[in-house]
């Protein structure tokens, strides 16, 4: 298996580069959507966890897929309910062991 093995030329956007604010601007101009976000977050997750091991879980793909269209909806309607929106977080929780 390569570093890279996925066609980056093939994503809508750079995942590992992109900021927030990259990606708000460019949902807002309509050159992007959150289904395109959240679908390239997920295969991002998918082929590089394994070696990553930086996400514990992802909530279910039909409910992230689903939120993210209606997203879309609202973004088609200029509806925008904060700077974040449309844009996928990551939570990082820190385990204490002892």
């Amino acid at each position: 298996m390569t570093d890279r093995p996925m066609d980056w030329k093939s994503l809508p956007f750079e995942p590992f580069t992109d900021t927030a604010e990259v990606l708000q601007r460019r949902l807002r101009n309509g050159d992007l959507t959150c289904v395109e976000v959240v679908e390239t977050y997920l295969r991002v997750i998918t082929t590089y966890n394994h070696k990553l091991r930086a996400v514990i879980q992802t909530g279910p793909e039909d409910d992230l897929l689903r939120r993210a269209r209606q997203l879309d909806d609202e973004c088609n309607k200029k509806i925008y309910r904060s700077l974040l929106h449309g844009v996928p977080v990551l939570v990082k929780v820190d385990k204490i062991r002892k």
